[in-house]
C-alpha cells in the first residue's frame, strides 16, 4: 500500500489531523462506524483520533498489531496513566501524546495558530523524530516534561474553563437573591470585576467574566474532561461541579 501514514479515527479531531498533514503525506483513514475499511499494512506514523472509552487502549493496541506502526501519536484527550499504557501493550513502539487545542470545529486552523506539544517515550531520537515530522507539515512543537504532565495539563485546560463555567452558575443563582433586577445587578457586578484588570498590574486579581446561556453546559468536551480527571480531584470539588451543572437542567 502506498499510504505510509495512518488515520484511526474521522470525526472532528481526525478530520483536522487530516487536513493538516495530508497536505504533504498520504494518509489512511480507518474508522469502522463511518464505514472506512481498510486492509492491514505496515504504517510509517499511526495518528489515534477516536474518543476515550473504557475499551480505548484495548482497541489502540488492536489496531497497533494490525497496522505495525513504526510511531503512534495520540491526540485523543485521555486520562493520566494513559499513553503510557498504551506504549507498553503496544510492545514499546515509540509512542506520543499530543493533544488536540482550541475550540470545536475549528481544529485545523488550531493546531498551526498553538505550538503542538508532544511527550516523548524518552529525549534524543524520539523528539527529533516527530519534530521533523511536524515540521514537515509547518507545525510548531514544544516538548512536556513526561506522558503525564500533558495528560494532566490537557485536562486541567478545559477544567479551568468548565470551573469558571460553574463559577458563574453560583453567581447567577446568588444574583437572583439580590434585590433588584437579576439582570442588571449581574451587568453591574460585571462591571465591577472588570475593573481590576484597568488597575491592576499583570493577572492580579483578575476574575474571568462570561454571559452564560440558558441550561447546563453544552457540547461534549468540558463535562467528559472533568469526569476524565475525576481520580485526580477532590471529591467535593468534582460532586460541587457536577450539581451545580445539574441545577442549570429544565
Amino acid at each position: 500500500m502506498n499510504n505510509t501514514d495512518l488515520l484511526i479515527g474521522f470525526g472532528e479531531v481526525g478530520q483536522a489531523i487530516h487536513s493538516i498533514f495530508g497536505e504533504r503525506r498520504e494518509i489512511a483513514m480507518c474508522d469502522p462506524p463511518k464505514g472506512l475499511i481498510l486492509d492491514a499494512f505496515a504504517a510509517d506514523w499511526m495518528h489515534i483520533a477516536i474518543p476515550y472509552t473504557d475499551e480505548f487502549i484495548p482497541t489502540v493496541v488492536e489496531y497497533t498489531h494490525m497496522y505495525t506502526p513504526k510511531h503512534i501519536i495520540i491526540h485523543s484527550t485521555v486520562p493520566v496513566g494513559t499513553t503510557r499504557k498504551v506504549e507498553r501493550q503496544s510492545d514499546y513502539i515509540p509512542t506520543y501524546f499530543s493533544p488536540i487545542r482550541g475550540r470545536h470545529p475549528n481544529l485545523a486552523r488550531a493546531i498551526r495558530d498553538f505550538p503542538k506539544w508532544y511527550s516523548s517515550p524518552l529525549p534524543g531520537q524520539a523528539d527529533e523524530e516527530i519534530e521533523v515530522y511536524y515540521a514537515t507539515a509547518g507545525i510548531q512543537t514544544r516538548r512536556a516534561p513526561s506522558h503525564e504532565f500533558l495528560e494532566w495539563a490537557k485536562l486541567l485546560e478545559t477544567f479551568t474553563y468548565g470551573y469558571n463555567l460553574v463559577m458563574w452558575q453560583e453567581i447567577e443563582r446568588q444574583a437572583a437573591k439580590i434585590p433588584g433586577n437579576k439582570q442588571a445587578n449581574l451587568s453591574t457586578l460585571k462591571n465591577w470585576l472588570y475593573e481590576k484588570r484597568k488597575c491592576y498590574d499583570g493577572d492580579l486579581g483578575i476574575v474571568p467574566i462570561y454571559d452564560l446561556v440558558p441550561g447546563p453546559i453544552g457540547g461534549h468536551c468540558v463535562t467528559e474532561n472533568w469526569t476524565l480527571l475525576e481520580p485526580m480531584m477532590d471529591p467535593d470539588l468534582y460532586n460541587w461541579l457536577v450539581k451545580s451543572n445539574g441545577l442549570r437542567k429544565p
